[in-house]
């Protein structure tokens, strides 16, 4: 991760963690901090604090979250927002938006000085992981604390939807996500019947199942599942899982649950596993001493059918392997045998190219006539070799490899060529870039 400023006013200087002049050894949140300076997610003020209980405004926490995961050349400016036009904030504002990270109010506008509360965050967060932008409006907003919560991502300190955030706040609710800290509690059931809402004839109200138990003697499981009173509900579908073993019902990985009889998926029963051997191992997968298995969509738990499962691991959201083969997975959750690629020399190189000893891939696709052995990845989908240059899985037959490089988000040019989006286009647009 890249380091994050909070305000101008902030040092770029690399530390050792948990440095900070007025943050405790026995500070509750002490491990949370830690974990975002560690990481450089976090940097202190000129008087070398931290300052955890201050508030942060839209503007600052959209720059933490692009800073984060952005490199600089994907960091630009454009005219995204009317009310948006401070330059320290804006490239990181604009970056955001054509990302789908955040959206906008009914009135267009970001209003990037006001402090950002709860929810705000909790969209721009899962927005970021998602990459999904809707429009500010509360018949959204539940979705993503309930998301949240069913991470036990909400720190105890939150009293409702509209809570501005501070400092301390922002890295608990990150390094609960990233780092995925289950154990903890988190603000759920305390608030459940104040502020999870649906819309019913243009009223709000909470959700049935809340009245179907007592908040008090509640606690919240993980994802799905409530316990109450001796009970597992199940709130997807307002069940009331029966036939569970309560004492022993407990969270393997995300919608995997386990108790002394069997393996759940959802709230669903799988008999067909072996409960001993059952483990998830991410991403979608899981495996036992048979087989293995993959998650269709969240909703289908599917046999992965002709891999070995004692040589099967993950490697990334898209490419998994076993001692035969690599497969990828589509985003439409089909699962490709890539017969063509080495798997004993696979390499992912980032999130679109990979390489074997003999050939380079984008996504699953062959990178005709790249050369693996001097293949370098470009910017904003440019790629090339000694000889040749490509643009995401096409090659450039016209382009000159050795003079040929990278301007902007946009364009790019060789010692002949300007280039738009992989498309010749007229060298004055090049040219003006250039000198600049």
């Amino acid at each position: 991760m890249k380091k994050i400023l909070f305000l101008t006013s902030l040092f770029i200087i690399t530390t050792s963690y948990a440095d900070f002049s007025d943050v405790a050894t026995d500070y509750p949140y002490l491990e949370a901090i830690n974990y975002a300076q560690e990481n450089n997610i976090v940097s202190w003020y000129k008087d070398w604090t931290f300052q955890p209980e201050n508030k942060i405004t839209r503007e600052e926490f959209t720059k933490i979250i692009i800073k984060s995961n952005f490199s600089d050349s994907e960091i630009y400016w454009e005219d995204c927002f009317p009310d948006v036009n401070w330059w320290d904030f804006e490239k990181y504002i604009c970056t955001a938006k054509r990302e789908g990270i955040i959206g906008w109010y009914k009135d267009w506008d970001f209003k990037p000085k006001d402090n950002i509360s709860f929810l705000e965050s909790a969209k721009i967060i899962i927005s970021w992981l998602w990459k999904k932008n809707e429009v500010w409006n509360i018949d959204w907003l539940w979705k993503y604390w309930r998301y949240l919560s069913s991470k036990t991502a909400i720190p105890n300190s939150i009293e409702n939807i509209d809570s501005l955030i501070n400092r301390w706040e922002m890295v608990e609710i990150v390094w609960r996500l990233k780092e995925w800290i289950i154990w903890k509690k988190s603000r759920y059931m305390e608030l459940l019947s104040d502020f999870f809402y649906r819309k019913e004839n243009g009223n709000y109200k909470t959700w049935d199942i809340v009245t179907s138990f007592k908040i008090s003697t509640s606690e919240l499981l993980w994802w799905w599942y409530i316990k109450s009173d001796n009970n597992i509900y199940c709130q997807k579908n307002e069940l009331v899982l029966t036939w569970v073993d309560t004492d022993t019902f407990k969270a393997i990985w995300d919608l995997f649950w386990k108790d002394k009889d069997y393996i759940y998926f959802r709230n669903e029963k799988i008999e067909w596993v072996d409960r001993e051997t059952f483990v998830a191992l991410g991403k979608g997968y899981s495996k036992d001493k048979n087989s293995v298995y993959y998650e269709e969509m969240w909703r289908e738990f599917r046999k992965f059918v002709s891999v070995n499962p004692e040589t099967f691991e993950v490697l990334d959201y898209w490419y998994t392997k076993d001692k035969d083969a690599i497969y990828y997975q589509t985003a439409f959750f089909d699962i490709l045998y890539l017969s063509w690629v080495n798997p004993n020399t696979f390499e992912i190189l980032d999130s679109w190219y990979s390489r074997d000893d003999g050939h380079v891939y984008y996504l699953w696709r062959l990178l005709n006539q790249a050369n693996p052995d001097t293949f370098k990845i470009l910017d904003n989908g440019y790629s090339k070799d000694e000889k040749n240059v490509y643009y995401e899985h096409s090659l450039l037959t016209w382009a000159t490899s050795e003079t040929f490089v990278v301007i902007n988000f946009m364009y790019a040019v060789d010692e002949n060529s300007c280039y738009y989006y992989g498309k010749l286009t007229d060298m004055s647009y090049c040219e003006e870039y250039l000198e600049n």
